[in-house]
């Protein structure tokens, strides 16, 4: 095709001529009648479009440029290669597909370590196991998915069916249902697999799998690498395995049974070298991934995470490591969420979460990008022993940051050693004192202040109290001096100083630590047996909700209305905290007044008459929100008693968290 056009200008004749001939030879040879893939930058040949549409994108925003330069496959060009690159025929009238296209962009690839010129080499001197799995895919990807059929391969037939169960949350048991119909359906000889298995075979080749690593149950290591071979914790003793009894197959007559070996807890981990080096190996992110050095703009705006002061800091420090800028900065975040209900906390997973920084703002963040390296499934939460299960990962980061990895980018059709950095961790305050190892509770909670937290424990409401907070306004500020409004007395306190990297070093140096937890005495298992039958009987209404996602909304929300109804033994404005008031001699005003044997609280600022609490229910009953805002406040309101029953909390539709980490293994 004469490609001459492209590099005109989009106003001129020539480049108006170009694009209407293009157009129509591309929809001579489509396998559709009128429509052709738009290779604007927009589309990037993801949409048919009509011929005007097609030549309206091209007009406005122009072809894409990892495309102009590139072979036109999509739109009829033929797929060439040199002599000693696999050749591949395009059926006539007919596109190469774009899993022909992500085949060429996952295997072939120059050689490692050289830098190419303008065409591609390919990697394959010899059927070395990656060449014989290009293979296999690319005869998948050329066959019929039955005879005389034009639409589907049988490749990208049963990728787009996984990818629909996986979407779908569809079991494994039902999938196997819906293939074995649609093989009866399809005509003779079609080659659909029967069952998930076989389509997970065919689906493996194409990377980008997991791994299985065996755990100690009780959290104390993995038996992984040096340790692979053990059958017990050289912490513990605990047994690798648990016993389980099964039937042979076809010994159902005679009751034989065998023993089967199952792993007691396993870590599955999903690597991350290949998933950053692919986003590099295609087309359609490679460009992107340069996107914070080379399109985003430095004008003192804070537009991307390039533009923090953490970022700046690591390219002072590490100047090499800032010099290439396809290096990558990554965040890392986890949390612990239950799978199975809302409102039980029967069981814990922990996914560790992987984001790319490198992207710009409108991609980064998209679930795409956002990569799960490990899944930590287990009835128990991991606790301070998570770092034994990011052992994998942190070992794979350290690689990646002092040595790199081989790796071709294809936009500028040339190989370089990629590396990559940790920059941020993102956890709600309870997981960030299992990954930080600072508590996040008790006298020293506070990570910012740490030695120098400013805590007093309120002896008559049993809580930690935090004070000091007036350290961090400035010198001048007239809080400062209000002595009536806080704890009494004026702050000359300055504000801690954030502790720098030997200075955490030094302090965790004489640190002993040991991973693993106790396994339960007899007495204590059964004593957990009974707590769960306990808790089973009781109804759904008395369970409090575990999930660490809305938290401070359901309890904040709940203090705030108890406390405004006066709900006895729910208000935060108890006789408690009216007593530590008066020990603390502040807001004199609220100290109980004792008559005899009976005790008065004054009413405060906040508090309403019964006519105000009873308009206020009427409100509340009335309210109507957006669906999945809040829960149903109406249904909770008692307008006559003045009173809101439990389960009446403000907070998000937890389904939508929940479906977050809605996560299908293969």
């Amino acid at each position: 095709m004469d490609k001459s056009w492209v590099h005109f200008d989009r106003r001129s004749p020539d480049y108006v001529a170009g694009l209407n001939l293009f157009v129509d030879e591309a929809l001579a040879k489509s396998s559709r009648k009128d429509k052709i893939t738009c290779p604007c930058k927009g589309c990037c040949n993801r949409y048919f479009e009509d011929k005007m549409t097609v030549v309206g994108h091209l007009l406005w925003h122009g072809m894409d440029p990892l495309y102009m330069n590139a072979r036109w496959t999509h739109h009829g060009e033929p797929y060439v290669e040199s002599t000693n690159v696999i050749e591949m025929d395009v059926a006539e009238g007919g596109d190469v597909g774009e899993m022909h296209d992500f085949l060429n962009e996952t295997f072939v690839q120059p050689n490692i370590g050289e830098n190419i010129g303008s065409s591609r080499q390919p990697i394959f001197d010899g059927r070395t196991p990656e060449a014989e799995r290009f293979f296999k895919l690319l005869e998948q990807d050329d066959k019929d998915m039955y005879p005389g059929c034009k639409k589907y391969k049988k490749l990208d037939a049963v990728v787009k069916l996984y990818q629909i169960k996986c979407l779908g949350n569809v079991t494994n048991k039902a999938f196997d249902m819906f293939l074995e119909l649609f093989k009866d359906m399809l005509p003779e000889g079609n080659c659909l697999p029967r069952s998930t298995s076989q389509a997970k075979k065919i689906i493996d080749d194409l990377g980008l799998t997991y791994e299985k690593i065996d755990a100690c149950p009780n959290d104390c290591m993995l038996f992984w690498k040096e340790t692979a071979n053990l059958t017990v914790c050289s912490t513990c003793g605990a047994s690798r395995y648990k016993v389980k009894k099964v039937t042979r197959v076809g010994d159902s007559s005679t009751g034989d049974n065998s023993i089967k070996k199952v792993s007691a807890k396993i870590l599955r981990y999903f690597p991350l070298t290949p998933r950053l080096k692919r986003l590099y190996m295609s087309k359609h992110t490679a460009e992107y991934m340069r996107w914070h050095a080379t399109e985003c703009p430095k004008d003192g705006f804070m537009r991307h995470p390039s533009d923090s002061p953490a970022w700046k800091h690591l390219d002072s420090l590490y100047p090499n490591f800032a010099f290439e800028i396809r290096n990558v900065r990554l965040g890392l975040a986890s949390d612990g969420f239950n799978p199975f209900a809302h409102m039980s906390s029967d069981h814990s997973t922990w996914p560790v979460v992987i984001s790319v920084y490198n992207l710009p703002p409108w991609m980064c963040m998209k679930q795409p990008f956002l990569f799960l390296s490990l899944l930590i499934t287990d009835p128990n939460a991991p606790g301070n022993d998570i770092d034994v299960y990011l052992k994998p990962l942190t070992d794979e980061l350290k690689e990646l940051w002092e040595v790199g990895a081989n790796t071709y980018d294809v936009f500028s059709n040339q190989s370089f050693n990629m590396k990559a950095a940790v920059l941020w961790t993102i956890n709600d305050f309870p997981a960030y004192a299992n990954l930080s190892g600072w508590s996040t509770k008790g006298k020293l909670a506070c990570p910012q202040c740490h030695h120098q937290t400013v805590s007093k424990r309120l002896p008559n409401c049993k809580k930690q109290c935090y004070l000091g907070n007036r350290r961090f306004l400035p010198i001048t500020h007239r809080f400062r001096n209000d002595e009536a409004s806080f704890d009494g007395k004026c702050e000359r306190g300055q504000a801690p100083k954030m502790l720098i990297r030997a200075q955490c070093i030094a302090q965790m140096s004489n640190l002993t630590f040991t991973f693993g937890k106790t396994p339960p005495s007899e007495s204590e298992t059964d004593d957990i047996t009974r707590k769960k039958k306990r808790k089973r009987n009781t109804s759904a209404a008395s369970k409090e909700p575990r999930n660490d996602v809305m938290h401070i909304e359901k309890n904040v929300s709940e203090k705030i209305l108890y406390t405004l109804l006066g709900t006895s033994k729910r208000t935060k404005d108890g006789l408690e905290a009216r007593a530590d008031l008066e020990l603390l001699n502040i807001r004199k005003g609220l100290h109980p007044i004792r008559v005899g044997a009976r005790t008065y609280l004054p009413p405060a600022i906040f508090s309403m008459t019964n006519e105000e609490k009873t308009l206020f229910c009427r409100v509340l009953s009335k309210v109507r929100v957006p669906d999945g805002y809040s829960s149903n406040v109406a249904r909770s309101v008692d307008v006559k008693d003045r009173k809101i029953h439990d389960g009446c909390v403000v907070r998000k539709n937890l389904k939508h968290h929940s479906s977050i980490w809605n996560i299908e293994l293969h």
